[in-house]
């Protein structure tokens, strides 16, 4: 059984990052510029912004979902083949969902659907 109340602590703090980070972002200004080059370095930029803040809301769903996982005793347990997740995992990425192995295997299926050549 992994000490949840150590994850929890750390995931709370992961959290408030995120919820940090976002905020500062939200503010995306559009800014009239005077030439194409400054346009194009602030869509640019924009675009950054924006990615930025997709990634920050995917990781805060994934580190809120660990934090159900905590509230409901199914934490540090593989969603996918029912094992522990290994403590060694958990320490370097407490919102782990998967095994290593079954992390690794989901990787390789996104990787390989994603560069499928399209249906002709």
């Amino acid at each position: 059984m992994v000490n949840s109340r150590k994850y929890r602590i750390a995931l709370m703090a992961r959290a408030a990052d995120l919820k940090e980070s976002m905020a500062r972002r939200q503010a995306i200004q559009i800014e009239a510029a005077a030439d194409d080059m400054d346009r194009t370095v602030q869509a640019a930029e924009r675009d950054l912004a924006v990615l930025g803040l997709d990634e920050d809301h995917r990781k805060l769903r994934e580190v809120e979902s660990a934090l159900r996982r905590i509230d409901h005793g199914t934490f540090g347990e593989c969603q996918r083949c029912e094992e522990p997740i290994a403590e060694r995992r958990l320490n370097a990425v407490p919102w782990a969902a998967l095994c290593l192995g079954c992390q690794e295997e989901a990787d390789y299926l996104h990787y390989a659907v994603g560069r499928a050549p399209a249906a002709a």
